[in-house]
């Protein structure tokens, strides 16, 4: 009853917004019309109309509230402008971070800064407005996360993967903390897809997996199972991409007549098969509304033209950006749709270039991967023996610890598994009774020292038996 009365509301609201305790906010609000305008904008983002969100925040910005009160107005102002295509919504963004906030505050504007931004096509600008973000949010860990994991994308799209890469591998890692819910998914799909732009399959498929394991919510799994078809597809496995969409769609619980987004995947699996009637039957159950999603309706439905004999099928893809990453991908998978865009996308080949001449560096398309001694060390010797060495053999080529013939298997296991982990996929070693093979998938480029007189730094930094025996034969 004491926290009831009146004079109480102000600090509830205030620690119920701190806690992200959106319940108890609404029922405050709710109990208490127009008393809190600001935070009434703030609810009504997700539900009410923008016109609705623009009158409550402009309220609360003229009337008699608290200055958290009217930093939180400010910026759902700020994003209600945009949404209402407002032409000086940018104007409103930059006001309200001239306000004096705290660093949380100024990060989630910053992080709804870049969101208007990518809707407004300014993708550097959103990439700079979530690195500003990620400098606020130290904090809020779940706020931090999505901060990276959206850098993360932005620089994909902007061509930039070492840097997506690192930005998207730091989500995963602040992702694993209790108060990050929800976006360990989310940052695993980030990786995902780098990893299928950049034509490093099985590290994708592999992503994408690990994003349906640690997905907590029905959404989050299908939007993981929608991301494995893509791979899926891009590998040419197409059974399995069909069974695993259509499981998304059971999962989702969409029933006969239901439209849903996924249905934009289905059918363009299905026209690849040859399947032009169930094609044709999905794209008509697409839910509208995202105009990416809307895009690659669209080219399924130029692709399914195209393959019926229609004259006018290039039609279909009147509006699609070339440019955009999204189209860009589609065009490996529709060569001769995406033509009539301009485009040629071929899948890169997927290349390790590992460096022996001097300390062991492996550079993936997408960054340097960072190996441990033990790692370097096995890495190194199934390259110089055309990838596949005999169990005995490595044991007496490296350095596994002390100990019984069990022991050093089992620690020879444990160099594998953290190999496999470090270079991203869990068949990339193999590992039996009797063989340790390295995966063929990737296309190894091996530098070694040409010159004699650098035969010392053949694996510098390594003094494994193998590496000081593999020297002096040089």
């Amino acid at each position: 009853e004491v926290l009831d009365a009146p004079e109480w509301q102000e600090p509830r609201v205030w620690v119920a917004y701190r806690a992200g305790d959106g319940a108890l906010l609404r029922d405050i609000v709710t109990m208490y019309p127009r008393l809190f305008p600001g935070f009434e904008a703030y609810l009504g983002a997700w539900h009410e109309p923008w016109p609705a969100v623009l009158e409550r925040a402009e309220d609360a910005l003229v009337g008699d509230v608290s200055d958290l009160e009217r930093v939180v107005a400010a910026r759902f102002r700020a994003v209600a402008l945009a949404q209402l295509h407002h032409l000086d919504w940018e104007v409103a963004f930059q006001e309200a971070l001239a306000r004096p906030q705290s660093d949380r505050d100024r990060g989630l504007l910053h992080l709804e800064f870049g969101h208007q931004l990518v809707s407004a096509g300014q993708e550097a600008a959103a990439r700079d407005a979530w690195a500003q973000a990620a400098t606020y949010l130290k904090g809020d860990v779940w706020a931090l996360t999505q901060a990276y994991s959206n850098l993360g994308i932005s620089c994909l799209r902007l061509d930039d993967l070492p840097a997506a890469e690192r930005a998207l591998g730091r989500a995963v890692q602040l992702a694993q903390h209790p108060d990050a819910w929800g976006q360990l998914s989310i940052a695993w799909r980030g990786l995902g897809s780098l990893y299928l732009w950049s034509g490093q399959l099985a590290r994708a498929e592999h992503a994408y997996r690990l994003a349906e394991e640690k997905a907590d919510d029905v959404p989050l799994t299908v939007m993981a199972r929608r991301g494995l078809g893509r791979v899926l597809r891009a590998q040419g496995h197409l059974d399995e991409a069909l069974e695993v969409l259509r499981s998304a769609l059971h999962h989702a619980s969409v029933r006969t007549g239901d439209r849903h987004a996924a249905f934009t995947d289905l059918a363009g699996v299905q026209v690849l098969i040859g399947d032009s009637n169930g094609a044709r039957d999905s794209l008509a159950r697409v839910q509208s509304g995202d105009v990416v999603e809307g895009w690659r309706a669209q080219i399924v439905r130029a692709e399914l033209a195209r393959r019926e004999d229609d004259p006018e099928w290039a039609s279909y893809l009147s509006g699609v950006p070339a440019g955009h990453h999204l189209v860009r991908e589609e065009a490996r998978i529709y060569p001769e749709t995406l033509s009539a865009l301009g485009l040629t996308e071929l899948t890169p080949n997927w290349r390790i270039d590992v460096n022996l001449d001097g300390p062991v560096r492996v550079q993936t398309p997408t960054g340097v991967l960072g190996l441990k001694t033990g790692e370097a060390s096995l890495l190194a010797y199934l390259l110089v023996n055309q990838g596949s060495v005999a169990v005995e053999r490595v044991l007496e080529a490296i350095d596994v610890g002390s100990g019984d013939l069990r022991q050093r298997r089992r620690q020879l296991n444990r160099t594998v598994q953290h190999l496999r982990e470090t270079l991203g996929w869990p068949a990339a070693v193999h590992h039996t009774r009797t063989l340790v093979t390295l995966s063929r998938e990737p296309e190894w480029n091996v530098r070694l020292p040409h010159d004699p007189a650098r035969c010392d730094y053949f694996c510098e930094g390594l003094q494994d038996p193998w590496v000081t025996e593999y020297r002096s034969d040089m």
